[in-house]
């Protein structure tokens, strides 16, 4: 499932309005369905988004197991390079591993 359609159904799941959700996220209403609907949109208003909406981004291995590295150090970076978040979450799945949004602990 592409980042922007887990998105659009996370917000669905909170009921709340357009507005209300783009207000969490400290944008514009437009802004936020911009951005979904560029369908590949990069990490760092991903990371807007998921912060706004109560939402974690994380990496697990498939199949279970360490990690391997640090994963704050990696998501820093994901932010600072700032590439597409799908194409980000193919590349780590043909590495084993999954990039995930999930509710926040």
């Amino acid at each position: 499932m592409k980042i922007s359609d887990r998105l659009a159904i996370e917000i669905s799941l909170l009921d709340i309005t357009q507005q209300e959700a783009a207000r969490r996220c400290g944008m514009s209403r437009q802004r936020l369905w911009d951005i979904l609907d560029k369908r590949n949109p990069r990490f760092a208003s991903v990371k807007t988004i998921t912060d706004g909406l109560g939402l974690e981004i994380g990496i697990r291995k498939r199949g279970g197991g360490e990690i391997g590295f640090d994963v704050g150090t990696f998501m820093q970076e994901c932010e600072k390079q700032n590439l597409p978040f799908d194409s980000l979450s193919e590349i780590l799945k043909i590495m084993g591993f999954l990039l995930e949004v999930s509710k926040k602990k």
